[in-house]
């Protein structure tokens, strides 16, 4: 399924989601309603090198409008160390190798995620557990991908890739909130699977020509590190210049965490 129409069911589903919640909107008219507006953030993700910040908007009293925005700056893959050290337990001198590229490795994102949430508590207002349908937008940021080959010279030459992906997901949410005294939310997200499809480009370019020779070899070196990755299709073209790798493919992930905020 191509990626305009994924992308055009998800923001349908919003859409009609949002043609059901407006109407009920016009109909909330209690005048002593608590504070309609939210900000908070997921503290657990700061251990992850990740920094959100949401705003939410109740619409009814069991319903709300949330948009939230989330970025990671540039640094080493997450759970590097982990890594690593599998690496290490294997103690090859290609698993050696590994270990060298994963730590050369830099990465940052940027997500934009709008969501509808339901509640089903009986105080409403951001109270309770609740239901939320969301879309996600994210671009990943990848650099300093090293990937040695063999060369004609019989030692080994470093092909250096940059690039990024993007992704469109669609998915819910099961949590809940509790609003303690009149200005502190705690806002728990249990679960959020999500599920769409990224593409993105790998370039990497050459300060002098590549042999025909040993273009193959970094093909063949290509083709084995992607065989690794399930599901993708791509795309590798490599030349005297340097090599470029297309990808696309099914993508998935899970929001979680615990968030802090205030109402206002």
């Amino acid at each position: 399924m191509k990626l305009r129409s994924i992308t055009a069911r998800i923001s349908s589903i919003l859409f009609s989601a949002m043609l059901i919640v407006v109407p009920a909107m016009a109909q909330d008219d209690e005048e002593d309603q608590p504070g309609r507006n939210i900000f908070k953030t997921n503290v657990t993700g700061f251990a992850l090198r990740n920094y959100n910040l949401t705003y939410e908007r109740m619409l009814t009293k069991k319903t709300s409008f949330n948009l939230g925005f989330r970025t990671m700056p540039s640094g080493p893959v997450l759970f590097k160390d982990r890594i690593i050290s599998s690496i290490e337990d294997a103690g090859t001198s290609t698993d050696l190798d590994a270990r060298k590229e994963v730590e050369s490795i830099r990465m940052s994102n940027f997500a934009v995620t709008p969501e509808i949430r339901f509640y089903a508590g009986k105080k409403g207002y951001g109270h309770g557990f609740y239901f939320s349908l969301f879309y996600r937008y994210a671009r990943h940021e990848l650099g300093n991908i090293s990937v040695d080959y063999n060369n004609n010279a019989g030692t080994t030459s470093t092909a250096t890739l940059t690039g990024n992906l993007t992704s469109n997901t669609g998915g819910f949410m099961l949590g809940s909130q509790w609003v303690i005294g009149k200005r502190v939310v705690l806002d728990w997200w249990i679960l959020g699977p999500h599920f769409g499809v990224g593409k993105g480009t790998l370039t990497g370019t050459n300060s002098t020509p590549i042999s025909s020779a040993d273009q193959s070899s970094l093909r063949s070196e290509l083709e084995d590190v992607l065989e690794a990755v399930p599901f993708v299709k791509n795309v590798i073209d490599v030349n005297a210049n340097g090599a470029k790798v297309s990808l696309s493919g099914p993508w998935a992930g899970v929001r979680g965490g615990l968030c802090l905020g205030i109402r206002l």
